[in-house]
């Protein structure tokens, strides 16, 4: 019932970001998912056997230039602290699961599952987000980080290094690619997640990246 519960808050805080942006998908986009835990750590991170995960959504759009769009939802639990951008109802406060880890990073790094890579691209912790696409949205069901990875942007790596790999997914094929949360009880990794290849974009999954408000902050910070 516990799982049941928090897998419902995570569904729930979805709603709460699409509804308050109401996205829609703009042309055609390449798709994946990620989803998180200790069981994909590996040594020396997940030391702490967290029961807590997320999960997400990705996309990579072009443009004339490559973005990779990501949509990650967190556990209540998982505590983002002042990396909070600005929160949404209802309040942070109420509910808060016994089980918390504190935040320290988190990042796209490049290795296969069962290896750790290298940084490629900050999130947060060091961030590599040269635009301010990144927003951290917190509520008593979870935290959700909404950012992109722009060509031009990376940690030692550009994105575009990896457009190639990324297209050339099959669904359900993992990249090279993963995210890691780092916490303050482990530092090398709490939870992590392998990027996976979806089936090609329906207009649901457009809605559900809410990648119209990341077009958005672009165009913000263009003008």
């Amino acid at each position: 019932m516990r799982n049941q519960t928090k897998r419902g808050g995570l569904r729930l805080t979805l709603g709460l970001l699409f509804s308050t942006f109401g996205a829609t998908l703009a042309g055609a986009a390449t798709m994946f998912t990620v989803q998180l835990d200790s069981s994909q750590e590996v040594f020396p991170g997940g030391q702490s056997a967290l029961s807590l995960v997320g999960s997400g959504t990705l996309a990579l759009t072009q443009d004339g230039s490559n973005h990779l769009s990501f949509n990650l939802v967190f556990e209540d639990g998982i505590d983002f602290g002042d990396f909070v951008t600005n929160t949404i109802p209802p309040a942070v406060g109420s509910g808060i699961d016994p089980e918390t880890a504190s935040v320290a990073a988190l990042h796209i790094h490049n290795a296969a599952r069962g290896a750790n890579g290298g940084i490629v691209f900050g999130i947060l912790s060091p961030s590599s987000d040269l635009d301010g696409d990144t927003q951290v949205l917190a509520s008593s069901l979870g935290t959700s980080v909404l950012g992109e990875w722009d060509s031009g942007e990376g940690n030692n790596a550009d994105l575009d290094d990896f457009v190639a790999a990324l297209l050339a997914a099959q669904p359900g094929e993992e990249l090279d690619l993963y995210f890691n949360l780092h916490t303050s009880d482990d530092p090398a990794g709490a939870i992590r997640g392998q990027i996976v290849a979806v089936p090609e974009v329906t207009p649901a999954w457009g809605i559900a990246l809410g990648l119209g408000a990341l077009a958005a902050l672009r165009r913000r910070n263009a003008a």
